[in-house]
């Protein structure tokens, strides 16, 4: 008599013992899938950004994911005035408008 079905070519036993393994390996390939997603950006969007260069942005997609993953000197609020995010402060010496004093934050990595 024996203790499982052939038709699989395994017994009860042996599926159990290979189908944990096989759950066992799963979990530590999900260990690894979760340490390199801390590592890695995922952004849901409409379209593709056409470009991620700062410089050449002119559309709305690319300004979201650039505004993700770049600082700038400073960030416009709601009401678009500007607020610090590099910058701690700036000032303008020029009476006419054309020179800006700007005081980084230390520490920017």
């Amino acid at each position: 008599m024996t203790t499982g079905s052939r038709l699989t070519g395994l017994t009860r036993q042996e599926f159990l013992r290979a189908a944990g393994g096989a759950f066992a390996l799963s979990a530590l390939g999900s260990a690894a899938e979760a340490q390199q997603a801390r590592s890695v950006i995922r952004i849901g969007t409409d379209v593709d950004a056409q470009s991620l260069d700062p410089r050449l942005q002119r559309e709305t997609t690319g300004y979201r994911v650039i505004n993700l993953v770049f600082s700038g000197l400073v960030q416009l609020d709601r009401q678009l005035v500007p607020q610090p995010d590099l910058a701690e402060r700036w000032e303008n010496p020029d009476p006419k408008g054309r020179r800006r004093r700007v005081s980084v934050r230390r520490n920017n990595a």
